[in-house]
Formats: C-alpha cells, structure tokens, sequence
C-alpha cells in the first residue's frame, strides 16, 4: 500500500528529475573534460587557461604573467582566483590542466546550488521552487555548455549569488550577527575581485533593496540619514567596492609597464566596455541577447515569456509578482549596463541567465501548479527539458564533442610546432592572430601575439626581437596576413649575419634559427616520401624558391622521423649546398601511412632566389649529430 502524500509524490517526482538532470549535466563534463580551450571563444579559453599554466610554473604573485602580449609578461585583469585554484589542483594532485580548469568551473557552478537553496528558504518559498529551478538550471544549454568552459564565469557566479543569500539572511533573519556580514563580505569581495561586470549589477540592486528595507523598518526616509544606517551601509558597500577600485587601478599601473598592456587599461577599455548609450535602444540587443539567447535557447521560448508575463497579470500573491519583478531586475540590468560586452560576448550571459531561470521557476511553481494543477507542472517541466535538450544536442553538443588535431584546427598545429621547436625559454612573435593566447598556451611558449591594432604595429614588425627578453626570440609566425608580408620576413631573417629560415603551412609563415649543418658522415637508406615542389615561384612581384615535401623511415613497423634538411648538388660540380628546413604536418600522410600524428614527417622551406643560376639536383635526408641518412629520391630545380 502506498502511503505518500500527493505531496510528496510532486517533490518526490521533481527531484528524480533534478538528479537525473544533473547526472547528465556531469556526464557531458567529465566526458569531454580533456577537450583543450580552442572550442568557443578560445581567445578567452585560452586566456584563462594560460595565466593557470604560468602560475602552475611560477606560483602565485599579484603581478601575475599571461604572457601574450609581449615583455614584460604582466597584463593582469581579474583577481587570478579560479586561475590559481586551478593551478594548485592540478600541481598538488598531478592532474592535466584542461580537465581540472573544467571541472573545477563545473563545481562551481554546482556549488552556486548551495546559496539558491538558502535563499529559496530566507524568502519561504515552497521546496518544490528550489528543485524547479534545478531542473531549469542544470538542463539550460548555456550552463551545460559554460558551465564546463575553462572560464572564470562560474566562479564569480557563485561568489556573487552568496553574497545575495548572506545579503538576505541579515535582513530577514531575527538574529543579526557578524559572521553573517563577515560572510556576505567575504562573498561579495571575491564576486567582485573575480569579476567586476558580474558583481557590480548586484552590488547596485543591494543598495536600492538596502535603503527600501532600511526606509520601511524606519517608517521614515529622513531616519535612513542617522549614523546607525550610514555606518551600516559603508559596512556592506565599501569594502567590495574600494577593493574593486583599488584592484583596478593596481592592474592598470602595471599595464602601464607592457606595449599592448597600455591598451588595455581601465581608462583605454572603459568606451568599449560600456558600448555607446544608443546600444541600449538597439532592437538587435534585445533580440540578440534577450529572445534569442537568454529566452529561446534557454527558457522554451514563447512558452517561457508567456508563463512570465502571464503570472506578472495573474492573481497569484502579490509577495510572488514581487520576487519575479525583482530577479528579472535584477537579470536585465547587467544587460543594460555592459550591452556591449553582452552583445560581443556570450558567455557574460552566464552571470545573469540564472535570474531569469529562477524568475520563471517562481512562475512555474505558483502559477502552474496553483492554475492547473501539480502534473502540469511535470508536463511544462518536461517540455522545458526536451526543448533545452534539443537545443543542446543541435548547437552545443557538437562544439563539446570537437577534437582538436593537426588536421582539424591550425593554432593546435602551429602551437604544436612552436611547442617542439622553441626551447624551454624560448619565446615567439606572432602576428594575424589578434591577440589570441590560443599558440602561447598549445606551445607552453612565452609570446607577444601582436593585435593590428597595436599602436607601434610597424616597429614591432621591423623588430620584433625588441619586444621579447634580449636574445630569447626563437619563432616568428605571421598567419593570413600580407603584414608582415613573406619578403618582409625573409629580409628580417637575413640582416645582421641572422640565420634563420621560412617555412610554410596553414596559410602562416613560420621563421625559425637554422640549425648549424657540419656533415661528418652521409649514410643511403630507403625512406617513404616525395619531394612535392623545389622551384622558382614569383610572389608578390619577388622571386622565391619554394621546397615542399616529406619523408619518413620506416623500420619493421615504425616510422622514423627527425630533422629533414635539403642537399643541393649543382649539376657540373661543385661543393654541395647544405639548406635547413621547417618540419611540418603532414596529416594525408600520416593517415594513409598510419603513422602516430605527433610525427610531423613534412618539410617546408621558402627562400630568396640567389643561388648561381644553373640545374640543380635536390635531394632530402635526416639529419643528427653530423650523419646525414640521405633519402634515395630527388628533384631537379632550374635557376635562370
């Protein structure tokens, strides 16, 4: 005989499909944890996930490095907390960085569960809005997806929604205690600390709910002017306030020591971070961000703003259309001060998505259930679930499931071979990359990626090896851009007695130090492999000898690969002309042969046409350590 309540039935059904939710939720986590940060927004990714790398190399300081933007490597922004969490973890437990930076949001995020559940119980809710929310939360696209980013967003997230439950719980509570303020300050500094965008929205709604709350205790607005409210609000207010300032303005003086650093300061930023005010009047902002966004890949679309504009002009308490005015205030207003930001960014959606979730499970759990009845609310539930889901399954998961190869993504293959040719200490030049951390992180590699928008673009081009530590320049990579152009580089890489060379791959150009060739003994093996091209091409108006090709030994059933050099012989005599090349990927080959894919058995090598004009016979071959094991095939190049 079943003896449970209706009641209880209705919770007892919610929660299995809260719990089934978040196992799924975790599922999608830990399944595709060790993706590295190249899917969405991999500039920010990567970011993020560079300052973890560099603080798991060099421990925690202040003046923290990403080093991408050039000596000296120090750009911070937010106060590094998830960035030295996670960098911790993974050094204390041994633990990859990419999974431990998206496990750890992911925690976050779940741990933002923890104050909603308090609040829901400050506000005396009914228990059932607490797991409404749950299900609405833990299926929304957005969370599943941004919720498992390597990204600060979750961490600031939970910072600030406790602040919002130790904020009420001093209000609402009868017994008002310190370690409540200790705890909401604590809360709110790190919110703000972490990320100012996602605290400061909150920060301005707690002061217009302070002076309501403090007005109506009083029955008078002139009693809010007495000593006892003033202290208390400079209590709750300025601390995370001068502390955001004072962090701000640290970070903007040591800005001020780097080249791109002086582009990035508060001051710099401040038009492009607050937009322009007709952005506010934008339809595209509402559409974008608010329908398409926020409502119809998260909230069901028409069915989730009817459910809230209808429970707005319903007759359900007027305590519930309060609670729902209120947290969708608190949604929009992020929106209208930073719409840039949310316009160009859509994980920033991460700090104020959760306040329309929970306004629309107060409307679920009120409305529907009061109006139709407790299965309906399981129905619309489902509906919301299977939408969110779909959603998911056709934009999100196919982003989630990505592997990131040398054959599918070009800054994996680049950093790759910035990571195996540069030495530990070494550092790179890079340009056609905005300022992307995505080659500095995937090389493990120092760099300045150079934005075109830098001011001094042209001198950095011209030099690059002033804008790096003295005599640490080991790469330069110029990706998709004709500045600076292929003749640009090969006239850097020649001046001064310089020995460096041009290879190719990808659409970017990639100068390299030659490695210095004294052949002591030349061995003739059999390899696998082709020289593709060793010609004269006209690019740009110039002459330039192109080599392309590859070549690989195999023995019993390994493939052997090593560092690939050119061996010139002029047809008539002569002594032979020894010339370095760039090893790169070659996937087709590395398919076909099924040889590992960290092999890059090709070579590339782009030169000035100043050889003495006559026939050449080419040939290609491994070189270490002074024995050369020349390959069996050739190529005749023409010098006119």
């Amino acid at each position: 005989m079943n003896n449970a309540t209706p009641k209880n039935k209705y919770l007892r059904s919610l929660i299995v499909i809260a719990v089934a939710i978040l196992l799924y939720a975790t599922y999608i986590t830990f399944e595709y944890a060790s993706q590295p940060p190249l899917d969405s927004y991999a500039f920010r990714q990567s970011q993020t996930a560079l300052t973890s790398y560099w603080f798991f190399d060099n421990g925690f300081n202040l003046r923290y490095e990403t080093p991408v933007a050039g000596y000296p490597w120090s750009i911070p922004f937010e106060f590094p907390f998830y960035q030295f969490l996670v960098a911790l973890i993974s050094k204390l437990f041994n633990f990859p960085l990419d999974p431990t930076g998206r496990i750890i949001s992911y925690c976050f995020l779940l741990l933002t569960l923890i104050p909603v559940r308090g609040i829901v119980k400050l506000l005396q809710l009914p228990r059932s809005v607490f797991f409404i929310f749950s299900i609405l939360f833990l299926s929304s696209p957005w969370y599943i997806y941004w919720g498992r980013s390597f990204l600060i967003e979750t961490t600031a997230l939970f910072f600030s929604i406790a602040s919002i439950y130790y904020f009420l719980k001093f209000y609402l509570c009868e017994s008002r205690t310190s370690g409540v303020i200790v705890l909401y300050l604590i809360c709110s500094c790190l919110a703000t600390l972490q990320k100012i965008t996602t605290d400061l929205p909150i920060l301005l709604s707690f002061s217009i709910i302070f002076l309501f709350l403090e007005i109506r205790s009083r029955q008078s607005i002139k009693s809010i002017f007495t000593w006892q409210v003033i202290r208390r609000g400079i209590i709750f207010f300025a601390p995370p306030v001068l502390l955001g300032v004072a962090w701000t303005r640290y970070t903007d003086f040591v800005k001020s020591f780097n080249t791109l650093g002086q582009q990035l300061t508060s001051s710099a930023l401040s038009h492009w971070n607050w937009g322009p005010l007709s952005l506010r009047f934008s339809p595209d902002l509402y559409q974008t961000v608010v329908w398409h966004r926020i409502f119809d890949s998260n909230l069901a679309g028409i069915l989730g703003a009817a459910i809230l504009l209808i429970s707005l002009v319903s007759s359900i308490k007027n305590k519930f259309k309060a609670l729902i005015l209120i947290t969708l205030g608190l949604g929009i207003l992020p929106i209208l001060l930073f719409s840039q930001l949310y316009l160009v960014h859509e994980y920033y959606l991460t700090a104020n998505l959760i306040f329309f979730i929970f306004a629309t499970a107060l409307a679920i759990g009120n409305l529907i259930k009061s109006k139709i009845g407790e299965k309906a609310v399981i129905l619309i539930l489902a509906f919301f679930v299977i939408s969110n889901y779909v959603i998911f399954s056709e934009n999100y998961l196919k982003i989630a499931e990505q592997k990131f190869t040398k054959s599918n993504s070009r800054d994996y293959l680049i950093g790759k071979i910035l990571q195996r040719d540069i030495p530990e200490g070494g550092q790179f030049v890079a340009f056609g990359l905005d300022w992307s951390s995505t080659l500095a992180y995937i090389a493990e590699r120092k760099s300045f990626t150079v934005p075109t928008w830098t001011r001094n673009f042209n001198e950095i081009v011209d030099s690059p090896q002033n804008f790096v530590e003295p005599n640490k320049l080991k790469a330069i990579v110029a990706c998709s851009t004709k500045n600076p152009s292929l003749q640009h580089l090969l006239s850097w890489s020649q001046q001064k007695n310089q020995k460096w060379m041009v290879g190719e791959t990808h659409e970017c150009l990639i100068a390299e130090p030659e490695t210095p060739i004294s052949i002591a003994k030349v061995d003739n093996i059999n390899c696998l492999g082709n020289i593709d091209y060793a010609e004269v091409r006209t690019r740009d108006g110039e002459e330039i000898i192109t080599f392309l090709g590859w070549a690989t030994e195999k023995k019993d059933k390994n493939f052997i690969s090593g560092k690939i050099i050119l061996v010139l012989h002029k047809i008539g005599g002569g002594d032979p002309i020894y010339l370095d090349t760039i090893s790169v990927p070659r996937s087709e080959v590395n398919s076909y042969y099924a040889i590992p894919d960290k092999q890059d058995v090709g070579f590339s090598l782009l030169t000035p046409n100043n050889l003495p004009k006559g026939q050449y016979s080419v040939t290609v071959g491994h070189y270490a350590s002074g024995v050369l094991r020349s390959c069996q095939f050739g190529k005749e190049l023409t010098i006119n």
